[in-house]
């Protein structure tokens, strides 16, 4: 069986993160992981341009969700990108230009197709929050909310 619209979503999203690199014109190279349990707990996971996918919130969207033929549902998807940034100690940039190279990338890498693949209405930006864990663990939080409509009771398959 194929996967939920939300999860081919998520699938989309680490793909186009994992393109994110110097060779392909951006600031840095990131690695877009999906965490599993303990994954931040283990050291061995945690590495810089390493950035942790998770999904939030997923809320009904009345007012795109339809009652025609076939009937629709749209949802609002919130995700994360939780992103170390963790600077060697030769680095001579500031963290905060880190910080900012990494979630502008991230930013104009997903903007680039706002619809997954066609398989999304589109994507919005909502901002990112810095972090610092402590013992040189940093980085910067950018969170989006991705608008779907799947078929009524039909998660598996997209209603554009």
């Amino acid at each position: 069986m194929a996967e939920s619209v939300a999860e081919q979503i998520l699938q989309n999203v680490r793909g186009v993160v994992n393109r994110i690199t110097e060779a392909g014109g951006c600031q840095q190279n990131l690695t877009c992981v999906r965490a599993t349990h303990g994954d931040l707990e283990n050291d061995k996971a945690i590495a810089n341009g390493v950035s942790f996918l998770y999904m939030g919130l997923s809320e009904r969207n009345e007012e795109l969700s339809s009652e025609g033929h076939p009937p629709r549902t749209a949802w609002d998807m919130d995700i994360a990108l939780v992103t170390f940034i963790i600077p060697g100690r030769d680095e001579t940039l500031a963290l905060d230009t880190l910080l900012n190279r990494a979630w502008a990338d991230i930013e104009a890498k997903l903007l680039e197709d706002g619809t997954r693949g066609g398989l999304a209405l589109y994507t919005v930006p909502g901002g990112a929050v810095p972090f610092d864990q402590g013992e040189g663990l940093t980085g910067i939080t950018p969170v989006f909310t991705i608008t779907f409509r799947t078929r009524d009771g039909d998660p598996y398959t997209p209603a554009g």
